[in-house]
């Protein structure tokens, strides 16, 4: 069960267990690879968080932790958007406080009031975390086909949660509804699907503008790709990798 939000407001309990399970095993302490990590990650900091990321990208795919399986270009979207201190630590209410950021940057308060089907934020969803279906893929990861990712259920289950998620009754004096987040993006973006036809400078500005757009790189639209783009890039990847 979330820390931060039970009894207070069910929907959202249930959708955070729910991803959980397929991420991490509900472990707040899970690293990737190591679904049941056992090192108190609630003890570390978020500059100790981000040490943790670079040593587990140096050697794996992803630099995912905790409960929700978040990768260093999120966690800084997150920090920033949600005014995180780099000293504040990565306890499990932290988590659970980022984890519904994630659920409100997809559309979680538009699906509460039916301004998007269950099918449309099954499909958002699944574009943050891997382990979910995506209905536009046929049940299949949304990232399937990307490293190791595939989808840990089926769209049928994913269905099932939701229409109980929405059913459920607030505690007695709870808010109605998911809680009150402020809308973050979660998706760091992706590379245009064809470059072909370009110049290798005109390709390189391509990629340094789709990085820039998804607010992974600040440097020049130059066609230089140097230490700057190499690090906006990487972290696009592990994006995807996740």
């Amino acid at each position: 069960m979330t820390v931060s939000f039970k009894d207070s407001d069910r929907c959202t309990d249930m959708i955070l267990d729910f991803i959980a399970q397929f991420e991490s095993a509900g472990n707040y302490n899970a690293v990737i690879g190591n679904a049941h990590a056992q090192d108190d990650l609630g003890a570390l900091t978020i500059d100790q968080i981000y040490a943790l990321m670079r040593q587990l990208r140096a050697r794996r795919p992803s630099s995912a932790v905790g409960r929700y399986q978040i990768i260093k270009s999120t966690l800084e979207t997150l920090q920033s958007r949600l005014k995180i201190a780099g000293s504040d630590r990565f306890t499990p209410q932290l988590q659970d406080r980022l984890g519904v950021a994630l659920l409100v940057g997809r559309g979680y308060q538009k699906w509460w009031t039916g301004a998007i089907t269950d099918k449309e934020f099954a499909h958002n969803i699944s574009m943050e975390w891997a382990s979910l279906p995506d209905p536009e893929r046929g049940g299949k990861s949304h990232f399937d086909g990307v490293g190791p990712n595939h989808a840990g259920t089926t769209l049928q289950v994913v269905f099932d949660m939701l229409a109980r998620a929405k059913a459920a009754k607030p505690q007695a004096g709870a808010q109605a509804g998911p809680t009150a987040v402020a809308a973050v993006p979660g998706e760091a973006g992706h590379l245009p699907e064809s470059l072909a036809g370009k110049s290798p400078l005109d390709w390189i500005k391509d990629i340094q503008t789709t990085l820039k757009n998804a607010g992974l790189y600040g440097g020049d639209i130059d066609g230089s790709f140097g230490d700057q783009s190499q690090e906006a890039l990487d972290d696009l990847l592990d994006a995807a990798n996740h």
